[in-house]
């Protein structure tokens, strides 16, 4: 008598139904789990860029001129899921902004635009509560 040491076909499907329901269920998570990654990563570039604006303020006097060009370290500047800008420049004042770009964009509009200004205070232009997308 010989033994079956294969899979049958009705195992082999059974297994392969497991799997896609696991990859339907843990997917979405895994996306949400980017997302949220990608704006921490955000948020990280907009307090080097913060900190790098009160320098430029503590040479020049004044946060005019600055530009984020000038600021930014490559890796800021390459970032090519956020945009970054500074916006209301004056002397004594900015605000910086991530802009987010592509698929961010889509699937991280509940928290938008993330923005940071010269005293620290964070905000952002989603509709969600800004801890949720400020850790």
């Amino acid at each position: 008598m010989r033994k079956n040491i294969g899979l049958t076909f009705i195992e082999l499907l059974i297994t392969l139904t497991i799997i896609g329901i696991l990859a339907t269920i843990t997917y979405p998570q895994y996306q949400q789990y980017i997302t949220r990654t990608y704006r921490t990563r955000a948020i990280q570039h907009l307090f080097i860029l913060s900190k790098a604006m009160h320098s430029y303020h503590w040479q020049h006097h004044s946060y005019l001129d600055a530009k984020i060009t000038n600021l930014a370290t490559t890796n800021i500047l390459a970032d090519k899921h956020y945009h970054y800008k500074i916006d209301k420049l004056t002397a004594e004042t900015y605000q910086l902004i991530a802009v987010p770009q592509g698929t961010q964009a889509t699937r991280d509009q509940h928290c938008g635009n993330l923005s940071i200004d010269q005293l620290g205070e964070e905000s952002i232009s989603g509709n969600s509560r800004l801890h949720d997308c400020w850790p």
